[in-house]
Order: C-alpha cells, then sequence, then structure tokens
C-alpha cells in the first residue's frame, strides 16, 4: 500500500497550523498575508502547533511545517504497517471486496430456493355444504392431502434458511461497509496529525476487518444449505394440488 501513503504537503491539516504574524507588533494573520495590516511591515510564518518558523514558499498557502509534518509520519507508522498487513495494496482489497460480492452472487444461485416453493399459497376450502354428499369425503381427503403436504415444505424450508434469514441484504450490507471503510484507509496520505484522525483511522480499520470475516462467515454458511429435501416436498406438494383440482 505504498502508492497511497506518502507524505502530503498539503496536507489541509497541516497547511491549517501555519500562520503569519508581524516582525514588529506581532500582530497574526491568515498564513497568506505577507504584509502586516496593522502596521504594513513583513509577516513571518510560523506552525501555530510547535511555534517553530516556517520558510515563506512561493504559495504561501502551501506552507507547512517540515517538523509537523515528520512527527505526523512518524507517528502514523504503526498503523500505517497494521492498515498494509490488513488490506495488502488498494488494489488487491478491492479485488478482495469484488470476490466476495462475486462469490455471494454465485451461492445464492446456487443454495437458494426458487420462489415457487415459497411463495406458494394453498387454495381455499370449498364450502363442504355445496360440494355432494357423495364426493364430499373425497375431496376433504385431497384437500387435507394437499395442506399436509404445504406445511410439510413449510416446516422444511424454514429448517434450510434457519440460520441464513436475510443473508442477501446482510452480505450485501457487510461489504458495502468494507468498501466505505477501504476507502477512508486508502485516501489516507499516511501521516497522524491530531488523536481523532487515529480513532477514525483505527475505527475503519476495525470495520473493514470484521466486514471481511463476517461476509466470508455467512457465505460458508450459506453453502451448508441443504434445499433436496424441500424441493422434493414441494414436488409432492404440486401433484397434491393437482389431484385435488382434478
Amino acid at each position: 500500500m505504498t502508492a497511497p501513503f506518502k507524505v502530503g504537503t498539503s496536507n489541509p491539516q497541516l497547511r491549517a497550523k501555519i500562520r503569519a504574524r508581524c516582525v514588529a507588533c506581532r500582530t497574526e494573520s491568515a498564513a497568506e498575508v505577507a504584509l502586516c495590516p496593522r502596521c504594513a511591515k513583513p509577516n513571518e510564518l510560523y506552525c501555530a502547533g510547535c511555534l517553530r518558523a516556517v520558510e515563506r514558499p512561493d504559495d504561501s498557502m502551501g506552507a507547512h511545517c517540515a517538523h509537523c509534518a515528520a512527527v505526523a509520519w512518524s507517528v502514523g507508522a504503526s498503523l500505517r504497517a497494521r492498515v498494509l498487513a490488513e488490506l495488502g495494496t488498494p488494489e488487491s482489497s478491492a479485488r478482495d471486496v469484488a470476490a466476495l460480492r462475486a462469490r455471494f452472487a454465485s451461492l445464492a444461485a446456487q443454495f437458494s430456493l426458487p420462489a415457487r416453493v415459497t411463495a406458494f399459497i394453498a387454495p381455499a376450502a370449498p364450502k363442504w355444504e355445496l360440494v355432494p354428499a357423495s364426493h364430499r369425503a373425497a375431496l376433504r381427503t385431497r384437500f387435507d392431502e394437499v395442506m399436509i403436504a404445504d406445511a410439510q415444505v413449510r416446516r422444511e424450508v424454514e429448517s434450510a434458511m434457519r440460520g441464513t434469514i436475510n443473508f442477501d441484504t446482510r452480505i450485501a450490507a457487510a461489504c458495502d461497509a468494507a468498501d466505505a471503510a477501504r476507502a477512508t484507509l486508502v485516501e489516507w496520505d499516511g501521516m497522524l496529525v491530531e488523536v481523532r484522525d487515529q480513532a477514525r483511522l483505527e475505527a475503519a480499520l476495525a470495520i473493514y476487518a470484521e466486514s471481511i470475516r463476517s461476509a466470508r462467515q455467512m457465505l460458508e454458511r450459506l453453502k451448508e444449505r441443504d434445499l433436496s429435501r424441500a424441493l422434493d416436498l414441494d414436488a409432492a406438494r404440486a401433484r397434491a394440488l393437482v389431484a385435488f383440482k382434478a
């Protein structure tokens, strides 16, 4: 992950620490102000963070304190190593998340029940008093067979899907969270300026690691689904329904 981790001399937080002050009256100004607005004497640049004097570059808006930049880079070293160990390169981490999404699409197609199995609506019971008495017993038997077969399918579907309910949205959410955390880490320039920066980056690193782990675990759980009995029972339910309607 070397490429995005470079000392950014235009780091906005480091740049924001640069101030100007008059060499005569010590009036403070913004870094880009060359002359004191109070006495018109030249301003000098200094770092509001460490109070060291800073040389004025051609573009004072790009001024930064070399000392603070060095400290920020040094403090970030351990976190850079952790990010590198967890993500690898930006390209490889992007491929990892993309591979999880592709793997889920493949497993979802392989280990998901057809919509007809879970969307079955049992037929309404006839008005038995309108059914001729000679056909009533046989029709009741066939209707009971449909309802029993439907109950068996529903129990088997529940058993097969138990523990993997809402995996579609949960895996997608885990991949989205990993992508968002990865973007935060990849865009980091490798320096740590304030404690809150470190907390934000460490939180992103934890979210990335946990999201990847969670998505992988859920994908493995998907592979444990056994749908064969549910499909067999659905076929039996379909036969019972045909017999009832005959």
